[in-house]
This record gives C-alpha cells, sequence and structure tokens, in this order.
C-alpha cells in the first residue's frame, strides 16, 4: 500500500494505492470528506493514475505532508521546557478543558459540512463518468461542484467514450442545450474535442437542437477545419481552370439550375451534392440535390430539389438565419437520404434503400441541365462501374429475348444512369 497526504489552506487530498486500485479522499481539513474507490486495469495503472492525481495537486499549489487529515486547530501544544509544578498544572487545567471543548466542537462543524459532502455511497466516481452521470441527470450544481473540485482529470479524461457507454460528457450537454455548463468545461479543460463521436457516429453538432448552441459549436468546427479549406479553396481559385478569380466554391460548385434567380446564390464553402438511386425491378432512377446557399445580407439556404431523372422534379428551399443551422440541415438530409455521414464521403458505402453519392470530378461545375440527367463530370471510376451495370442489364435483356422469340425485347424500358453503383 502506497499512501501520499498533501493539503493545501484548508483543504486535504489523501491518495492511496492498494493493489490495483486508487482510494482517494478529499475536502476540507478536519471533515471526512467526500472518498472515492477507482479500479483499474492493474497495479502499475493504479500507480499511474495516482501520480498523474499527485502531479496535477502539486501544480495547483498543494504539497505533501505526513500527517492524516489534520483538523485546523486541534494540533497539540509544544511542550513545554520546564518540568511544571503542581500549581502551573492545576491552572493549566482549565485551558485544557477549553481546547477539549473546542475539540468538541469541531466534530460538529464537518457534520454539518457532511451533509453536502457525499462519501462511499456517493454515485458520481473520481473520473469523467462522474461529470457524465451528472450531465445525464441535468443535475448542473453537482457538474458544476465536480467540474470545480476533480481537478486532476484533463481533457484526455473527455475525449474517450467510457466503457459501456454509446455518448461521452459533450453529448449528454448538447442533449441538454446546455451552453452555459458547454463553455464551463471548455473553460477548465479547453482541450476537449468537440468533434468526438457517439458509438452510432454522432457528434455534439449533430445532437445540438437550439440555434445559440448550434452556432457556438458550428464556429468551432469551422475554426478548426476552416483554415484548411481556405487554403485548398485558394489553391484551387489560382489554377487556370478557375479563370484566377472568386472563391473555389463559387468554381468548383454552382447553385443548380433549376433554382430560381440562381445567380443571386452562391454555393456556401463546398456544402454542395448530387445523388442518385435506381432500381431497376421498380423500374425507378431518382436524384436528389442538396446544397448550402448563401445571398447577399448573411442569409443562408439549404436547398434540395429531387425527382426522377428525365425530369425537373420538385424543390424546397429552407432559410436559415446563420451558416451553422444551414449546414445542420444540409447534413442532417444527406445522413437521412444515403446514411452516412457528410465528413465521411471520402470513404462512401453504399447501403441498401438509400441513395448512392454521385462522384464528380473537382473543378466541373454544373452544366446548367435542368433535368437531372447531368450530374457533372463523372469520374473514371464512376463510368467503369456504369459500363458494368449497362453490360449486366445488356446481357439479361439478351437473355430474356432468347426465351421469348419474336418478342422483340417487349416491356418497360429502363433509364440507367452509370452513377448508379
Amino acid at each position: 500500500m502506497v499512501m501520499t497526504m498533501l493539503e493545501a489552506d484548508t483543504k486535504f487530498w489523501s491518495i492511496k494505492v492498494v493493489g490495483d486500485t486508487t482510494h482517494v479522499s478529499f475536502g476540507k481539513i478536519g471533515s471526512d470528506g467526500q472518498q472515492q474507490v477507482k479500479s483499474h486495469a492493474s497495479t502499475a495503472a493504479a500507480k499511474a493514475f495516482a501520480s498523474k492525481m499527485i502531479a496535477s495537486k502539486e501544480k495547483k499549489g498543494y504539497s505533501k505532508t505526513n500527517k492524516r487529515k489534520r483538523a485546523t486547530g486541534t494540533s497539540a501544544p509544544p511542550v513545554a521546557k520546564k518540568k511544571p509544578a503542581v500549581k502551573t498544572e492545576k491552572r493549566n487545567a482549565p485551558s485544557t478543558k477549553k481546547e477539549t471543548g473546542r475539540a468538541k466542537k469541531k466534530p460538529a462543524r464537518s457534520g454539518t459540512a457532511s451533509k453536502t459532502v457525499k462519501k462511499e455511497d456517493d454515485p458520481h466516481p473520481i473520473d469523467a463518468s462522474g461529470l457524465l452521470l451528472a450531465a445525464k441527470e441535468g443535475d448542473w450544481e453537482k457538474f458544476k461542484e465536480l467540474l470545480e473540485t476533480q481537478d486532476h482529470l484533463c481533457a484526455d479524461d473527455f475525449n474517450e467514450l467510457p466503457p459501456g457507454r454509446s455518448f461521452g460528457v459533450v453529448h449528454q450537454i448538447a442533449y441538454h442545450d446546455e451552453l452555459p455548463m458547454l463553455e464551463l468545461l471548455l473553460k477548465y479543460h479547453p482541450g476537449v474535442d468537440l468533434e468526438m463521436k457517439t458509438r452510432e457516429g454522432m457528434t455534439p453538432f449533430d445532437v445540438a437542437r437550439t440555434p445559440p448552441l448550434i452556432g457556438f459549436l458550428g464556429s468551432v468546427r469551422r475554426a478548426k477545419v476552416g483554415k484548411a479549406k481556405i487554403e485548398k479553396a485558394s489553391a484551387s481559385s489560382s489554377s487556370p481552370s478557375c479563370g484566377g478569380g472568386g472563391s473555389a466554391a463559387k468554381a468548383r460548385f454552382q447553385p443548380d439550375s433549376a433554382l430560381p434567380d440562381k445567380d443571386t446564390y452562391q454555393v456556401y464553402e463546398d456544402f454542395s451534392t448530387k445523388l442518385n438511386q435506381t432500381n431497376i425491378g421498380a423500374n425507378n432512377n431518382k436524384f436528389y440535390v442538396i446544397q448550402v446557399l448563401e445571398r447577399p445580407g448573411n442569409n443562408f439556404f439549404c436547398f434540395n430539389r429531387w425527382g426522377r431523372v428525365g425530369e425537373n422534379g420538385q424543390q424546397a428551399r429552407f432559410s436559415f438565419s446563420n451558416p451553422d443551422a444551414a449546414v445542420q440541415a444540409f447534413e442532417k438530409k444527406f445522413r437521412d437520404k444515403t446514411g452516412n455521414q457528410w465528413e465521411d464521403r471520402s470513404s462512401f458505402v453504399k447501403k441498401s434503400g438509400k441513395y448512392q453519392l454521385v462522384e464528380v470530378e473537382a473543378g466541373e461545375a454544373d452544366d446548367g441541365d435542368d433535368d437531372g440527367q447531368t450530374l457533372g463530370k463523372l469520374s473514371a471510376a464512376q463510368i467503369e462501374k456504369g459500363q458494368a451495370v449497362l453490360q449486366d442489364i445488356e446481357t439479361a435483356l439478351t437473355s430474356k429475348g432468347k426465351k421469348k422469340p419474336g418478342g422483340g425485347g417487349d416491356g418497360p424500358v429502363v433509364v440507367v444512369q452509370s452513377e448508379n453503383q
């Protein structure tokens, strides 16, 4: 067993390693304080955890001591150098009684404090899962208390999903739309990852529901990835194919050709995609366009157009006061239609019953067709996939024609786009 005591002003911390567990007590000197036990994978892991906690406390001004839960004012008086006479002992007797009286009052004060300080039965552990539980229960007073007292935690403790949990602290805060609590968490731990995903792949941005929190998370997201996008866009806009002027988003993505007054809009960053879904058995060949559009005056829209390939289809446009809300609507629509996250589109996985992402080569804008047939310049890989599908269909139709001589291949005509793989 290894135990370390630390004190600072009126507070104490006791950190003890017993096998593969750490026993931690902390609170005001003179009180029992709060006590927690944490299990670890090994004794070495328990010692590492204790060392990390001790180092954190020492940075906060705590110093090691050999005393244990020393109560303020109860330490024994210094021993007199001279042997006291009998009269001196009698004269000092009331003083000793007085000290004893004060010592009796101390537990009363600590007992009062213990009403607000939970002990071994406290359901909130000393790691980040305690804060997770408080956030899940919506107990924000407890959340603040733990955040202020558990200063041995660091950002890394919040950036991993706890064992057996499908969500983290930031997801619970976002679910409850508690922007003040999120700001408080970032104040204590600036390195908390606001892009951390749940086991279902949801980020706090996906979970948030109110405009203030959506706007805050969106601004943080743009601050992290915006610089890389701007640098990439600048490189693209300086190439001859982009005409040398304007933003890369303008050169690479154009507002949908069916949009009324499309010249008054521009695509916001790179939030523009075209999807396609083909069901040969049902003779369906559908397209879906999703864009985030910006108009002068800080007006933002999520634009959708859908229908059968070869037709103009239907369209809808949703207005938002800030780009973050429009982007959230865009990403949600993309996720609903494809079953994929927008940020994971580079590793897109086709899912049954969902739309397929149309691969478009960089630098190619919409050519202006308004019937949904032309979906940009397809990549070589996409063309190869389409050719393979056409070959399979041709083989199937030829085989069908041989079985029914004179039939002439009668039947429904299937329109197939090469991007449907």
